[in-house]
């Protein structure tokens, strides 16, 4: 499934409905020897998490639950932050 699945999956769930639903997508980080398609159905997953983490702070915090994260930003390239 194309990321674009996920993130419509994900919209159209709420409460323990979706939180059911982001950790079965999630399950197959929890096997060491992953195949490459059970490697992709997680970043997937997970890159639709974080489209949806980054419409607010509060969708960010929430994905933390799940074992994601948004990418930390570095701040102006003359170093100032």
């Amino acid at each position: 499934m194309p990321q674009q699945a996920y993130l419509n999956l994900f919209e159209s769930k709420t409460g323990t409905e979706l939180s059911r639903v982001v950790l079965s997508a999630l399950e197959f980080r929890r096997i060491a020897n992953a195949t490459p398609d059970m490697k992709t159905i997680v970043e997937m997953a997970e890159d639709a998490l974080r489209t949806i983490g980054n419409r607010s702070a509060l969708n960010a915090i929430r994905l933390e639950k799940f074992g994601v994260s948004l990418p930390v930003e570095t701040g102006d390239e003359d170093g100032r932050g």
